[in-house]
């Protein structure tokens, strides 16, 4: 199979926003880049070397595989996923910034496990919610149960990084799977409304979270403490009017913003690009998301089906909830902008998660797996 036959358009369209991010990123990382590092491409040098070069190389090798080797691949690199995960509490081995201990230390690499948590979580549950019965789906004990623990093993290890964020979008992504997989629709209801209760617990119980929610109820609380971050990103929003200060004159990202390289790219963008001209760029990464949600419906088994339909659902939710906060309708959670923000292991597993979507809507997988087609 050849899969740039089965999707030139997509990879045309990521292209774009690849170089989309590596240019903003550029303009909006020269000075932090320069004032911390004495290099104004410094952030720029680190995504292409650290994540965009290594994740062609791993879609590369993807794309030498078939559905079923992926499908066999699942357990391992879940199992995988999940010691990195553990490994990171380890002292001399986890590496503590800013309060959380999310990375894992190889000489000048930051490995961010919880970023390969995401695809890998993602296709163990495609593999087994595949080879469940219909009616296992529809069974707490033998169905619903043992799933939701498997979320909450994956989810429990990632907040106690801690990081809200990402264990947003893998616990979403992975309970929108049971969807798919064709869960009961009142199922589904009762156990989003314990999710949801779980939430509210998390953020009651940490005071850093129960301030980002007061925060974002209330903007004008404390605004040079727990309110200056989401206020700078809507002032960076709103000043870039229709058609934007024009690239390179943000404002913001003279220091005034916080995290200007991952979170906050977006405000910068806005800022720069105004709404005519970034409007087209969140339009085509939203279509980059429905082309993949398309090899959802043409795969040709219930892996590949969930498989695809899970990174779509992943993209969607993490590309909401950084947009969503920078205008002020969700709290800042720390997620990055999909194929935009800085992160090295984020950007190599995005890029090769395109790559499995692309193997595996695009090729029948050999033998029979699962005994029904996914809800798509």
């Amino acid at each position: 199979m050849n899969p740039f036959r089965k999707d030139r358009a997509l990879l045309a369209g990521l292209f774009v926003v690849l170089v989309i991010g590596i240019v903003m990123l550029s303009s909006a990382s020269s000075i932090l880049g320069f004032d911390k590092f004495h290099d104004s491409y410094y952030y720029v040098k680190r995504q292409l070397v650290y994540g965009i070069l290594p994740g062609i190389v791993l879609a590369s090798a993807v794309f030498w595989l078939t559905p079923t080797a992926l499908r066999r691949l699942a357990m391992p690199l879940y199992a995988g996923s999940v010691l990195l995960l553990v490994l990171v509490f380890i002292p001399g081995i986890g590496e503590s910034l800013d309060r959380a201990r999310r990375w894992i230390r190889f000489g000048e690499v930051l490995l961010q496990p919880s970023e390969l948590a995401k695809i890998a979580s993602i296709l163990f549950a495609a593999r087994w919610l595949s080879d469940q019965p219909a009616q296992a789906l529809s069974d707490w004990k033998r169905g619903i149960l043992p799933y939701l623990g498997f979320i909450a093993l994956t989810g429990g290890l990632v907040i106690l990084e801690p990081d809200m964020g990402t264990t947003l979008v893998i616990t979403t992504t992975l309970f929108s799977l049971l969807f798919f997989a064709g869960a009961p629709i009142k199922k589904l209801l009762l156990v989003g409304g314990i999710g949801i209760i779980v939430a509210m617990v998390l953020v009651v119980s940490s005071s850093y979270r129960l301030e980002r929610l007061k925060t974002f109820i209330d903007g004008s609380d404390d605004p040079q403490g727990s309110s200056y971050h989401v206020n700078q990103a809507l002032v960076g929003v709103s000043s870039g009017g229709w058609f934007g200060r024009g690239l390179g004159r943000s404002v913001q990202k003279l220091q005034y913003l916080p995290e200007v390289t991952s979170d906050s790219l977006f405000a910068i963008m806005a800022e720069e690009l105004g709404f005519f001209r970034i409007a087209p760029v969140v339009v085509l990464l939203f279509w980059i998301i429905l082309r993949v949600l398309r090899m959802a419906s043409r795969a040709h088994d219930p892996f590949s089906q969930l498989a695809c339909a899970g990174i779509a659902v992943w993209l969607v939710v993490q590309s909401s909830i950084n947009i969503g906060a920078n205008v002020g309708l969700l709290p800042f959670t720390g997620v990055p902008l999909p194929f935009l923000s800085h992160g090295g292991t984020s950007m190599m597993v995005l890029i090769t998660s395109i790559a499995i979507a692309l193997v595996l809507g695009g090729a029948r997988i050999e033998g029979t797996h699962g005994s029904r087609g996914a809800r798509i």
